[in-house]
Parts: structure tokens; sequence; C-alpha cells
């Protein structure tokens, strides 16, 4: 398998531009799996964020990315996207078991992993309520995007923790080029237009107290 695409780029930028970089991308990462999602090729459709209720149908205050069920099957999954590259050092760019370490996660990835562990042991048919746009789903499984992962790990990933793994890489792959390009033109003008007026801001005070 090659060099995940991120750990390589980011292997050869400053700390300053890595971190800028990163936090920039994780800004908008969503939109991109928004955009793979309506690629005709995509497998899934998205259903919407799907929000996590108590036994007293009590809304718990989690709601994570997205639901997305499989267009062919029918299937729905639970999903968390993590698109945190700088975090702890760029250790988390490449996916492994770490994740798991309770000391790590924060509530809604907790609550993801017993849903995991809830719809492999009730038979893809979980005890635990979860809603989008405040309808019940059946949910029968859970989806983590994440940045980068080896074969290995999607694999362990999928048979010992009940999680399908769905790397961010191969999403930007499967989306269409002229599509992708679209979409980075589009942030890259925003960004542009920003900066180019805070530089503006800053010439046009310069050149007023040069005048006083």
């Amino acid at each position: 398998m090659n060099e995940c695409f991120f750990k390589e780029y980011f292997k050869y930028r400053t700390e300053e531009e890595a971190n800028f970089i990163s936090r920039t991308l994780g800004l908008f990462a969503e939109k991109l799996v928004e955009l793979w999602l309506k690629s005709p090729n995509c497998p899934y459709e998205n259903l919407g964020r799907p929000s996590f209720y108590d036994s007293n149908d009590k809304y718990t205050h989690i709601t994570l990315d997205f639901a997305l069920r499989d267009k062919q099957t029918g299937e729905i999954f639970v999903t968390e996207m993590k698109s945190e590259i700088a975090y702890n050092n760029f250790k988390n760019v490449i996916l492994d078991d770490k994740v798991f370490d309770k000391k790590l996660r924060k509530r809604p990835f907790e609550k993801f992993v017993d849903l995991a562990n809830d719809t492999q042991l009730k038979g893809n048919k979980t005890s635990i309520i979860v809603k989008v746009n405040f309808k019940k789903i059946d949910v029968t499984g859970c989806i983590l995007i994440w940045n980068c992962a080896t074969q290995k790990v999607i694999d362990d990933f999928k048979n010992n923790h009940h999680i399908i793994v769905i790397t961010l890489e191969s999403i930007l792959k499967d989306i269409e080029q002229t599509k992708l390009t679209e979409f980075f033109c589009k942030k890259r003008k925003y960004i542009d237009d920003f900066f180019n007026a805070v530089v503006k801001l800053g010439y046009c005070h310069n050149s007023k107290t040069k005048s006083i």
C-alpha cells in the first residue's frame, strides 16, 4: 500500500504551515463527504445527522455527523467523521486502535463505539434510540471516516470492533475531478478575498498614518 497522502504531504511542512492547513481542512472536511455523497457512484445516500436519545426518549445532546443509507441494501449506518490531522503531534493521521483508549475518547465517540457494539450484539437491531429529524431510524451498523488507514486496520475494525472504516483519502479519489477542483477553487477564493481585504486594511491604515 502506498504511503498515506496526508502523512506524506505534512511530512515536508513546517509546524506552522501544517497546523494552519490541517485546521483549515477541518473546517470543511464534512463538506467533502457531502460532495462525495452526491456522486452517482457513491454507494450511500445521506439521511441527515443522527441524534441519540435515552430510554425515556429524551435527547442526550449527542448528535453525530451522518446517517448513511446503503443504496442497494437499505441498511442505515450511523457515521462519525474525524479529520484531526494535527492533533497529538500528527500521530493520529493514520487510524489505529488507540482511538478506543477511554482516556482519549470524548463522549460522542464513546456513544458511537457503544452503538457499534450494540448493533453487533443485538443482531443488527440496536436497542439504542437514534433519530434523524426527530424520526426514529433502524440502525444496522456504524461507519467511521478517517484520514487514512491500512487495509489491515480496516479489516480489524470491521471484524473486531464492528465498525466499517472509509478513508477521506479514498473519498477524495472517488469525487469527480472537475467537482473537486470547483470545490477547492471556491474555498481558495474565500481565503484569498479575506486575506486581501485584511492586507488592504493594513495598507490603508499605514498610508493614513504616514500622511498625518
